[in-house]
């Protein structure tokens, strides 16, 4: 059984467990932990690729498409992923781009300037969705 103990200020470990599709969105919507959403969502979208085999191989040669280096470097994009994941208020967005982000040992500086930018971007509801971004980033500990 996988485990690992988050970094975050509230210290908790995650052990994966299947959830129906009503009890995953419920649990996702009060979740902040990013590092639980980020396995969550993995295995629903998992779940979701399983059914539609075809869409999952068009959206992984898109992802990496869109998350190579070309004009602009992969940590750019991922910093641009993650202001619009902030001003569209999605948390598996946020918990997915701030993993990679993290990986990418990008601070937690410059973490909240683009929480920042996305708040001008998104107005209220990406205020809202950056104090949560920046609070998932910290579940990640700090960067190696």
């Amino acid at each position: 059984e996988e485990q690992r103990e988050s970094t975050s200020r509230s210290r908790i470990l995650l052990r994966p467990v299947k959830l129906s599709p009503s009890l995953f969105r419920a649990q996702l919507m009060s979740n902040t932990n990013h590092l639980a959403i980020e396995h969550q969502a993995k295995e629903i979208i998992g779940d979701l690729f399983e059914a539609l085999p075809a869409t999952a191989n068009a959206f992984s040669k898109l992802q990496q498409a869109t998350f190579t280096k070309g004009a602009l470097d992969v940590k750019t994009k991922e910093i641009i992923a993650l202001g619009i994941a902030i001003a569209q208020g999605c948390d598996g967005c946020m918990a997915w781009h701030n993993a990679a982000l993290h990986k990418l040992n990008v601070s937690r500086a410059e973490i909240a300037e683009i929480a920042g930018v996305a708040v001008e971007m998104g107005g209220g509801v990406a205020l809202y969705s950056a104090a949560k971004a920046l609070a998932g980033f910290d579940d990640f500990g700090a960067p190696d």
